[in-house]
């Protein structure tokens, strides 16, 4: 299903199969690391700016910003690692209506499941991230 869009006063409102977004011009940080907490699943999403504006996310969904695109990515790669998504089912319950929740993601330790990654495995996605998206000049 193709995003839908519509204009309203403060910018462009686009919906997407995970989230609802809007384009503003005073939202703080271009870049955003997201999930939903509607699902039960640990799919962390990637939000690039829209025709060089940050988008601000409307759906109940909990995200971290960054001013800098490297560390966005670095940050939405370890998450979505294996190790990342087996910590994350090895500290929630299936069963709760919201597994993920403040309280879990506040319990990640960003540098330790960094630290037991394979740089392999960081490289990989960030030359993916450079064959999709064309990010030549950052992701260092």
């Amino acid at each position: 299903m193709a995003p839908r869009s519509k204009r309203a006063n403060h910018g462009y409102i686009k919906t997407s199969p995970n989230f609802q977004y809007s384009a503003l011009e005073n939202t703080p940080s271009l870049y955003k690391v997201a999930i939903s907490w509607l699902y039960k699943s640990f799919d962390f999403s990637l939000i690039l700016p829209w025709k060089e504006k940050p988008l601000m996310l409307d759906d109940p969904c909990y995200f971290l910003s960054f001013d800098s695109l490297d560390y966005a990515v670095f940050t939405w790669l370890i998450l979505n690692s294996w190790r990342g998504k087996s910590f994350l089912k090895s500290i929630t319950f299936p069963y709760n209506k919201k597994v993920v929740t403040k309280e879990v993601l506040m319990g990640i330790e960003m540098g330790k499941i960094a630290g037991i990654l394979p740089v392999s495995e960081i490289e990989n996605g960030v030359n993916r991230m450079r064959k999709e998206y064309g990010f030549h000049d950052s992701l260092g």
